[in-house]
Parts: C-alpha cells; sequence; structure tokens
C-alpha cells in the first residue's frame, strides 16, 4: 500500500498535536471551569433567581426615577422592535468565521485552527461570555426599559470621557496642558493654584523644575523676594547641584547685594557671608563644566572680592575679549600692577570702544576701562575722549568729571613747563582745569608760577598774554591773574586784569578796590580814577576797613587830608597794626598842622 503524501502526512500529524494539546487544555481548564459554575449557581440560588434580582432592580429604578419614565415611554413607542442590538454583529461575525472555516477545510488546516483557537481560550472564552451575557440580556429587555439606564449613564459619561481621553492622549499631552495652565496662572499671579498644579505635574512623574523656577522668577518681579528665594534655595542646595538657572539666579543677587538678612539670617554677618553662600553655589555649578561669559563674571566678581585677584584675572583670560569682561579684567591686572599684560588688555579695550555701537550699551564701568586703557597706552587724546563721553553720559555721575579736572590739572603744569607747545593750547587747558572746578589753592600757585614765568621766559609771556586776551577767561582766573601780577610788582598787568575785570561790572567789591590801588602806584597814577574806583568798592561794601584805607591813600594823594584822616582812622579800627595806615596818617596830620599826632604814628610806623 502506497504511502500519503507529505503534505498530508504533515498536516495529520500537526493535526494530532493539536488534538493532544487540546485534550491537556481541557484537563487544565477544566476544574476552574466546573468550580466557577458551582459559585454561579450558588450566587442565582442565594438569590433565587437572577430574574428576581433582576426584577427587584428595575421595581426600584422605576420607583426611585418615576418622573422620567413618562417621556421615556413616549420615545419608546416610536423606537424599532426586533433582536438585540448585538444580533447584526453575531451573524456578520458567525458569515466571516463560517467561511474563515470552510477556507480551512479546503487547506485542510482546520486542525490547526481548532489548536490555535484552544491556546486562546482564556483570553477570548472571558470576553466572548461577557458578549455572549450582554446580548442575551439586552435582547430580553425592552428598550424603553433600557432608557432607565440614561440618567446614570449621562451622569458617568464625562468620568468615562475623561478616562479614554486620558487613555489616549497619554501623560505628556496631559503633562503639556498642566505646563500651560502653571504658566497662564503664574501670570495671572495665582500662585495658589500654581502650586496645585505642579503637584499634579509631579504625580504624572513630570520634572518641574522649570515651572518652579519662572513661578519664582515671577515672584520677584512681583515683589515677593522672600518667598522666591526660599523656592530658589530649593531647586539649588547649596551643598549639590541643582537647577542650574536657579543656582546663576542666587549668585546674582547675592553679588548685586538684593538680598539681606530679611530673606537669609547668613546675611546679617555682612557682605562676607554673601559672597561666601556665592561661592558655594559657584562650586555646585563647575560640576557641569559649563564656560561662557556669564559665570566667567560672576566668577570673577567673587574671586576678586574675596582677594583672589590672580584667580579672577586666570577665569577672565579665555573671555579678554568681550565687551562685558574686558573692562574688569584691565582693572584687575591694573591693581596686581601687571603692567605688560595690562597694556595687552588696555589694547583690547580701545579696539572695542572704537566699535560704532559700543556707545549704545555703554556702562560708566565701561567709560572707565576706557579712560584707563589710555592712561596706561599713554594716549592723551584717548583718554580726554574717555573722560568727556563719560561725563556727557552721565551727568549725574561726579567721576569723570573729578577724573578730567585732575588730569586737566596734572596737564596745565606739564605744559607750562613745555616750550614747544603752543600758548594757545596751554591756555585752554588751564581754563578747562579752572571750569571744572579746580581748588582756590591750585589756582593761586599756578597763576603765582605763570606770573613769574612771565618775567624770566618768553614762552610764558606769551601764555600770559594769550590769556588776558581771551574773552571768555573766567572771572574768577582774572582776578588770580591780576592779583599774582600785583604781588609780582607788574603793576601794569595787574591793572589789566582789574580793569578788565571792571569794564564786566564786576559786583565784588574788592576788584574795585584793588583796581583803585594799582591806579594809585606807577607808572602813571590816577588818583581821580582811584577815588571812583574805591568809593564804588565802599558802596557795595560800606564796613570794609581795607576799603577805607585805600580811599584814605587816595585822599593823600588828591592832598584831602581831612577827609584822608577820617577814614584813615576808621581803617585804623581794623588795621591797629597797620605800618602804612600809621605812616599815612603821620603824613596827613603833619600836614593839618598836628605835629603831636603826626609823631605818634610815625612812632606806631617804626615799631
Amino acid at each position: 500500500m502506497s504511502r500519503p503524501p507529505f503534505r498530508y502526512r504533515l498536516a495529520d500529524w500537526f493535526a494530532r498535536r493539536a488534538r493532544d494539546c487540546g485534550y491537556f487544555w481541557d484537563r487544565l481548564v477544566g476544574p476552574f471551569e466546573r468550580l466557577f459554575g458551582r459559585l454561579g449557581e450558588g450566587v442565582f440560588t442565594a438569590f433565587d433567581s437572577f430574574e428576581g434580582l433582576e426584577s427587584f432592580v428595575v421595581r426600584l429604578v422605576r420607583v426611585l426615577f418615576w418622573p422620567l419614565l413618562a417621556p421615556f415611554r413616549l420615545i419608546g413607542r416610536f423606537l424599532p422592535k426586533g433582536g438585540g442590538p448585538f444580533q447584526s454583529l453575531g451573524a456578520a461575525v458567525g458569515r466571516f468565521a463560517g467561511g474563515a472555516f470552510h477556507l480551512a477545510e479546503r487547506l485542510n488546516l482546520d486542525g490547526l485552527l481548532l489548536f490555535i483557537g484552544k491556546l486562546l481560550t482564556p483570553i477570548w472564552w472571558p470576553i466572548g461570555s461577557l458578549l455572549g451575557f450582554i446580548n442575551a440580556w439586552l435582547a430580553t429587555r425592552l428598550t424603553r426599559e433600557l432608557l432607565l439606564a440614561a440618567p446614570a449613564l449621562l451622569f458617568a459619561l464625562p468620568f468615562g470621557y475623561v478616562a479614554v481621553q486620558g487613555a489616549m492622549l497619554g501623560k505628556g499631552q496631559i503633562a503639556e496642558r498642566y505646563k500651560i495652565g502653571v504658566r497662564e496662572a503664574a501670570e495671572a499671579g495665582d500662585y495658589q493654584t500654581v502650586s496645585l498644579l505642579e503637584r499634579k505635574l509631579a504625580q504624572l512623574g513630570v520634572d518641574t523644575r522649570r515651572s518652579d523656577y519662572r513661578t519664582a522668577v515671577a515672584l520677584a518681579e512681583d515683589g515677593d523676594l522672600v518667598a522666591a528665594y526660599q523656592r530658589m534655595q530649593r531647586l539649588a542646595p547649596e551643598d549639590h547641584l541643582g537647577y542650574p538657572p536657579a543656582h546663576f539666579w542666587v549668585v546674582q543677587r547675592l553679588i548685586t547685594g538684593a538680598l539681606n538678612e530679611e530673606h537669609d539670617p547668613r546675611l546679617a554677618e555682612g557682605r562676607e557671608a554673601a559672597l561666601a553662600i556665592a561661592d558655594r553655589h559657584l562650586k555646585q555649578l563647575d560640576e557641569l563644566g559649563v564656560k561662557n561669559v556669564g559665570l566667567a563674571q560672576m566668577k570673577g566678581y567673587v574671586f576678586a572680592l574675596t582677594g583672589r585677584q590672580r584667580e579672577a584675572v586666570d577665569v577672565l583670560q579665555p573671555f579678554s575679549r568681550e565687551p562685558n569682561v574686558a573692562p574688569m579684567r584691565l582693572r584687575l591686572l591694573a591693581q596686581l600692577r601687571d603692567i605688560e599684560r595690562a597694556r595687552d588688555q588696555a589694547k583690547v579695550v580701545l579696539e572695542i570702544v572704537s566699535e560704532p555701537r559700543w556707545k549704545d550699551s555703554a556702562t560708566s564701568e565701561g567709560y572707565e576701562a576706557w579712560a584707563l586703557a589710555a592712561e596706561l597706552l599713554n594716549n592723551s587724546s584717548q583718554i580726554e575722549a574717555a573722560l568727556k563721553e563719560w561725563s556727557n553720559a552721565d551727568s549725574d555721575d561726579k567721576r569723570p568729571r573729578e577724573l578730567l579736572a585732575n588730569y586737566r590739572r596734572q596737564q596745565t603744569l606739564r605744559l607750562l613747563g613745555s616750550a614747544t607747545t603752543s600758548p594757545e593750547r596751554t591756555v585752554d587747558v588751564l581754563i578747562d582745569a579752572v571750569r571744572l572746578g579746580a581748588p582756590a589753592e591750585w589756582i593761586d600757585a599756578v597763576t603765582n608760577r605763570l606770573a613769574e614765568l612771565r618775567r624770566v621766559s618768553r614762552h610764558g609771556e606769551r601764555v600770559w598774554n594769550e590769556l588776558m586776551a581771551r574773552e571768555d577767561l573766567p572771572n574768577g582766573l582774572v582776578f588770580t591773574l591780576a592779583t599774582a601780577a600785583a604781588a609780582q610788582g607788574d603793576i601794569a598787568a595787574a591793572r589789566e586784569g582789574f580793569h578788565k575785570l571792571v569794564e564786566a561790572e564786576t559786583t565784588e567789591g574788592v576788584v574795585w578796590n584793588n583796581y583803585a590801588w594799582t591806579l594809585l602806584q606807577e607808572p602813571d597814577p590816577d588818583p581821580v580814577a582811584a577815588l571812583a574806583a574805591v568809593t564804588r568798592a565802599i558802596e557795595l561794601k560800606p564796613g570794609d576797613f581795607r576799603f577805607r584805607e585805600t580811599r584814605g591813600q587816595t585822599f593823600i594823594a588828591l592832598s584831602r587830608w581831612e577827609e584822608a584822616i577820617d577814614d584813615l582812622e576808621f581803617a585804623l579800627n581794623g588795621m591797629p597794626e597797620s605800618p602804612e595806615v600809621h605812616r599815612s596818617l603821620a603824613s596827613a596830620y603833619e600836614a593839618t598842622s598836628h605835629p603831636q599826632l603826626a609823631e605818634i604814628h610815625r612812632r606806631h610806623a617804626e615799631k
């Protein structure tokens, strides 16, 4: 007898194996089926019958929801009659399954399909049983009675929607919506809602540090710096690396002094405590291995204030060409007196300030670094430009004006000793120094030196003449120059200076008095003009003893002895030891035939 083809024998072998597995599965599952069957029978027996339990529930629902029965019954009259709602679906599934089995028979795979079906029994059997029960229950119920469950379904519908929506969206999209809510609540200042949503995000396993940080920033902007700092401390502990932006925020506030003992009791110890805390935060940021300009600036600032200038210079070196770093590094090098490296950095600073848009964001520190760089490189034009631009940019800051005034004073002394410098340039610098508020002692010293140079140096004389020829010369400087000339015995120059002030109709009595005094001196004394000038001085300040002495001397020059005696005796009350007053009185009394009084004053003059 010939053997069947191989494919038949293979299919027969699989079929036998499938039957064996099925028998094994029946033996394994059978006891559980019988157990659950008996349990079900016990339940039905305990409640007398399932129909009785069901009837009880239906009656109870009817009693509780009787107001809703009438409209639902009315709607039910128009609903179609027939089998259960799963009848059509069941028929379609049955036709599909039948066609599949017919195809399997043709291919001789029915044994394999039976084996697979047996193998998947734990999966499809509970589902099929549940669907079958639901189908049987719905098929035996009236549609109008089913509508009684509508209120409960409507009540449960939102919960079901949330569950399905959550399952479909996943945690990612839900968390994103919470984040949007956190942002909107923070913008509205509702920090209680922010805290609630952040807890929800934490329950979803989402990293909330970024939203926590933004909330802290918003609190700080709203003025609640205490709550903001507390949040930042949680985000950025001092003993280990936390959220990097929070570390930056804390360091920045500590450096600028925005935090005090109200926010952290340790800060009551002073600036050193704040810098120590900032240093610990910076050490945590070092673990990131990040190198950027902002971090380097903060490190440099903390290092510099804690006496570690060399470390500050080294940490700033990689960013030495950055506009915000170059000025700081230049000042540190200047403090360390590292002149060679300071000059190299000064060149970089001058390159930076030469950029067209640098002035748009320039700060006082930038202008100061500009002036320092120019000074290190001995570039006088750049020094002047830096200080003038600084003064114009910040008129409330007195430092640029003081620095420029000091530079002008030094420059004036240097130019007075330089015969190669033009008189015009020297005069411009001197006038600028006076207008910038040079001390009176300095002005007196410079004018006395210039008066001396005028007598011995051609350069000094040219500078003097240029000064006196200027129409815009400050009155204070003219007065000092004229006084210095008088002290040096240069009456003509002194007379010229005082005359210039008198022509400007000065209200200073001392100017009129000094002008009158020069008019009494050689060469070409003019006592009449002197009397007019000193009379104006006395009108401006009637009780001044010096002015009355000058008028007394003027009356003597005009041989008006009695008037001279009156003024000189008045002056003697204020200057009892003045030899000049005593000599003048002696001359006046001698001329008026009072030899005894003249002798008395002559003796006083000789003492």
